[in-house]
Order: C-alpha cells, then structure tokens, then sequence
C-alpha cells in the first residue's frame, strides 16, 4: 500500500554505482540510486569487480546498465559495411563482409574482427542499406512463415519479392538459390537480401543488450573483461574478443527489474477534500496516477540529497490523499524507492509516505 502527495520513482533491485576499466571510465548503474564513478577491475561471470576496491563483485542482478565512455572517433575508421546482418537470437550488426559455404558463415565487422560459425546462428542478411522506400516491405517479408530458405528479390528501388528454396552458397558477388530444382546463381546487386528457414523462434536466455560503437546490437549470453579486452558470446552462440572502447552500453535491467509504473494496480483511491461530496469523473481524473510522468505531464525530476536534479524515465506521480494498492505474484526479493516531491511542485507543502507489504508497515516518513 502506497500513501503520499509526491512523485515516487520505483524499482525492484538494489542501488547503483559506476566505474571505470584501465583507461576506459564506465558508469555501473545499479536497479536504484545515484551512479558512482570510479576505477574497475574486470567483468566475469560473478558480475562486476570493482578496482582497487574491498567490496565483493556486484552481482548481474544487481544491475541494470554499464556505460562504456571511450572516444567518440572510435568508429571513424570503421570499414564501410556490405552487409546487414539479423542474428538468431535477436543480434543485429552491420559487417564489412559475409560469405556462407559448406552451412558455415564467414564475417568481418566493420573494425576487421573475424567472426565464423554454423549459418543456424543467421536469420537475415541484407545487402542493401536501410531505406524508408523498402524498409516496411522488408519487414512484412521476414514476418512470413518460412518453410524453407528465402532470397527477397529487389524488382525497383521501392519494390521488393520474395522466392522460396535453398540458399546454398554467398560469396562478395553471388548468391547461389535452389529453386524448382535448380541451382541458379544470383547477382548480390539483384537482391535485397536474404533469409533463412525457420530460425526466428530459437529460444534463449539473453544476459543483456549490448550496443556497440558501430551501430550493432548484440544479445549476449556472457561476457568478460579485464582492463582491456572482453570477451563476448551471443545467445545464439557466436564468440569472439573485442577492445573494450569498440563497447557504448550494455543493458541488463529487462531481465531483472520490474517497475510499478508497468504494473497495474489492484486498487487506486483518492480521497477528495471535501468528504461527501459527488465530484464528477472529470473532475476526479485530474487526481489520476500519472505513470512514467509528473503530475503536471513533465518528466519526473527530484532534487537529489547532494542537490544535484535528476530526471527519471520510469516512475509514478502521485497526488496527495492517494492510495495505492498492488497484488505482486512474481518471487520478487527486494523493494526498492526514491521518493520526493516533484521540482514542479517544491515548497508548497509536506507528505506523509506510508509503504506496508502483507498488512505490516514496512517504511513511514515525511516528504519534504
């Protein structure tokens, strides 16, 4: 149960911190709280180790995001891509260069790191750049049930076709199509692209998001590092070694954290001021439960206990003489919460916040 006149920011999850590895700084941004920044020492499979520091790893539950800073000219003297590729599992990178032979796939992304691996881990190869004339077609094309390999045919510039069959062979220049029986070889420059049978539901367990500096996005299975290099492996289980300021941001929280804002409430009451009175449902609406904004519609901003303002995408603005009631089913662990009165809504006042779990009282104070 949930009381107050306020804006409240919730999570379930621990609090956060930052850091940084060798030369690279990196904000470690725990389920709550302000980030930290500081020196760390590597990433493993028990989580994060900070440097030069007595605490013990922090767990990948405790997580929600790291953010690698690196030079903004990293990528400038990536290679130009030649191919974009949808990996099973949900990955998706540009590479520099891709040919398939023997059901193997050979890549090279686009800082010349080589990747190989069975083509079960392809989904989708595009040969042509993203472009608003065909990127819807592209889309509806891939949805369709695949019975077998596909090649989607580029008719025009804003006209694309699909074929049916069995895609044997790419190389830099042509795609070698089975179809009706027949083994056709097919100009790379005549194709959109290509895609493979039945390969878009293979389930996995996702780590996280990570987003690299050259535009991919990769679903990782794990992941370490020391104070240079990290070492990566997809859920669809391609692995290779990379430097750690080709890396932008890795994404965890999807996989552990649940917001109240994403919930709904089993019961929602505000009380008006004037007990007895029938207020209209209008009227009542401009008390609502704001989710993942203030109660004015702005972002949620609180003033931090260091005085520094932070504005917070998930969360819930809430008027005075609420309460709120949630029916929680998961095997959550932890209740986590920053409240605070809005910036919008500073100074006019104080609130008393009650939060209780199972009927007991779990936390009481004053808003200010």
């Amino acid at each position: 149960m949930l009381r107050g006149v306020w804006t409240l920011t919730v999570v379930w999850g621990l609090w956060a911190s930052s850091a940084v590895i060798g030369g690279t700084a990196v904000e470690l941004q725990r389920v709550t709280g302000e980030p930290v920044r500081g020196a760390l020492g590597k990433l493993n499979a028990s989580g994060v180790v900070m440097a030069a520091s007595p605490d013990p790893p922090i767990p990948w539950e405790q997580i929600t995001s790291i953010a690698f800073v690196a030079d903004k000219a990293d990528a400038s003297n990536a290679n130009q891509p030649t191919a974009w590729m949808r990996w099973t599992g949900g990955s998706r990178s540009a590479v520099a260069a891709i040919e398939i032979s023997d059901d193997q796939f050979r890549a090279t992304l686009l800082d010349g790191t080589k990747l190989q691996g069975p083509t079960e881990s392809l989904d989708a190869v595009r040969f042509y750049a993203p472009a608003p004339g065909t990127n819807q077609q592209w889309e509806e094309l891939l949805k369709r049930p695949r019975t077998g390999d596909v090649v989607i045919v580029r008719k025009s510039a804003e006209s694309l076709d699909l074929l049916e069959g069995v895609i044997h062979s790419v190389t830099a220049d042509v795609v070698e199509f089975e179809f009706d029986g027949q083994k056709i070889p097919v100009r790379r420059t005549k194709l959109e692209g290509i895609a493979f049978a039945g390969r878009r539901d293979r389930p996995a367990r996702s780590l996280g998001r990570l987003l690299d500096r050259f535009g991919g996005e990769w679903q990782l299975a794990s992941i370490e590092a020391d104070d240079s290099r990290v070492k990566l492996e997809t859920v669809s289980g391609i692995r290779w070694q990379w430097r750690l300021r080709h890396l932008r941001r890795l994404e965890l929280q999807g996989t552990n954290v649940v917001y109240l804002s994403d919930l709904k409430p089993e019961k929602v009451e505000w009380t008006s001021f004037f007990p007895g009175g029938r207020l209209s449902e209008s009227f009542r609406g401009l008390f609502a439960v704001q989710k993942d904004r203030s109660l004015s519609g702005e972002p949620l901003e609180l003033v931090m206990a260091d005085g520094h303002r932070r504005v917070f995408a998930k969360g819930l603005g809430i008027h005075s003489r609420t309460e709120l009631v949630y029916r929680l089913t998961e095997p959550f662990e932890q209740f986590h919460a920053i409240a605070g009165i809005d910036v919008a809504h500073r100074g006019r006042g104080t609130v008393q916040l009650t939060v209780k779990g199972d009927g007991r009282p779990l936390w009481s104070g004053t808003i200010r």
